[in-house]
């Protein structure tokens, strides 16, 4: 199965400049749409920032993309996903853990 790399909600880090300047590296976007174009490049849109225009070309086949909710979309290989701080509630529940452990150790030895 093909998957998008990226999900809709999901947040992005711009890792170069628009040549449009609808994006700057290292801005942080929030994926507002998933596309795939006929050529299989994948599309993403991080905002209404369409202008005046109402369809967009393909930078691989030239292909024409319609937008739609006046998302323009951009290729997906400009972008990298921000990793959410999963590991902190890791830890935090690892320590949690060791915590009880350690009291129910303690409590054997003391007995």
């Amino acid at each position: 199965m093909n998957t998008p790399p990226f999900k809709v909600g999901q947040k992005v880090v711009a890792l170069k400049d628009s040549k449009y300047g609808y994006f700057k590296k290292g801005g942080h976007y929030v994926v507002n749409g998933v596309k795939k174009c006929q050529c299989g490049m994948d599309l993403i849109s991080i905002g209404s920032d369409r202008g005046d225009w109402y369809s967009q070309v393909c930078s691989v086949c030239k292909h024409l993309i319609s937008i739609n909710n006046d998302d323009a979309f951009h290729g997906a290989r400009f972008f990298a996903p921000i990793e959410e701080s999963r590991t902190r509630i890791s830890y935090v529940a690892v320590s949690e853990s060791l915590q009880q452990t350690a009291v129910e150790i303690a409590a054997v030895e003391t007995n």
